[in-house]
């Protein structure tokens, strides 16, 4: 087993003598697209702490079915484990690389400033749902922000597939910062919440927003989790040059990779190009053969974040008001 701690931050000269370790272990064919049926065809119900729930202990439910998922890549598979070791992962995210598995854990708390006041919905209020200033307050960092333990582990082998794994509302995958990245939508499934921000006044008159400018904000108690909705600019500083490419943020539940908005030579996605889940197979600095993988965008739309999962998935996260954890079924 190999376990160690990175520092997200480093020079891109440092990084990419490692980033480009991704191993493919047999040629494939590049997809892009595609399967935009697949969406409907597995649509899944997940109870989650999401940005609207205020239950203090929740566990996630359903799963894509996966046993008797039809895969996408008929020939070879990807191993990301060397990208996964090489990755800029925060000093407060610990990394296990294990056989054809990686274990993340941290105290979901981001590595990076936060904003000092946030708006939180009344206890009990339909703001829990969707958001709205008619029952909104104002509450410190340190008040809406709080600590829970993080204990994930993802195959470094993904497999993509038709189906897809759509939960309603909640995370789906984790972010090199420490903390979650969720789908685009607030806890009604629909609004978008990038498009739904808006600002208070504090007692001294100042615009305290919704959305701080990470594209992040907390969920409502008792969960208070810290969580994006988009491509988090204060995270690709840390590891991107400017107009330079993405490099890997972060790694949904799946174990595909999660970038920002640019391609291989620095070019912005087009948004056109990402498929239902707002994934894509193109190349990357760690992939530079091509890979699947999710794009974070700064749009106020519905493809700001990741929509669904479309690789294999036969496990279920467990989503708790104090914890997330999920562990995958030992893969063939």
């Amino acid at each position: 087993m190999s376990e160690r701690r990175t520092r997200a931050g480093r020079g891109i000269g440092d990084r990419d003598r490692g980033a480009r370790t991704g191993v493919r272990v047999a040629d494939r064919r590049r997809r892009r697209g595609g399967g935009q049926g697949a969406a409907a065809a597995t649509v899944l119900a997940l109870v989650v702490v999401s940005c609207g729930s205020d239950s203090g202990d929740l566990e996630s439910a359903g799963t894509s079915e996966a046993s008797g998922a039809t895969s996408r890549s008929e020939v070879g598979v990807i191993d990301t484990a060397a990208a996964v070791e090489a990755a800029g992962w925060g000093d407060n995210v610990q990394i296990s690389v294990d056989g054809d598995t990686f274990t993340y854990r941290s105290n979901g708390v981001p590595n990076h400033e936060v904003a000092d006041q946030y708006l939180m919905p009344d206890d009990g209020s339909p703001c829990a749902f969707l958001a709205s200033p008619d029952c909104m307050h104002i509450e410190s960092k340190d008040e809406a922000i709080a600590e829970y333990e993080i204990d994930f582990t993802f195959t470094t082998k993904p497999e993509l597939v038709d189906e897809v794994f759509q939960p309603t509302a909640g995370p789906l995958g984790l972010i090199i910062s420490g903390s979650s990245v969720y789908n685009p939508f607030e806890a009604d499934g629909t609004t978008v919440a990038m498009a739904s921000n808006f600002t208070m006044p504090n007692e001294d008159g100042d615009p305290v927003a919704f959305m701080d400018d990470c594209m992040a904000h907390p969920s409502p108690h008792p969960a208070a989790q810290y969580h994006y909705h988009g491509l988090p600019q204060c995270v690709v500083d840390q590891v991107d040059e400017p107009d330079g490419p993405s490099h890997m943020i972060g790694v949904a539940f799946d174990g595909f990779p999660i970038y920002g908005d640019r391609d291989i030579d620095g070019a912005p996605v087009d948004p056109a190009d990402l498929d239902e889940c707002n994934g894509i197979d193109s190349p990357t600095p760690e992939f530079p053969d091509g890979i699947y993988h999710y794009v974070l965008t700064h749009l106020e739309t519905e493809q700001s974040s990741i929509r669904c999962l479309h690789g294999r998935m036969d496990f279920t996260p467990k989503v708790r008001a104090d914890s997330l954890t999920g562990v995958p079924a030992e893969q063939d």
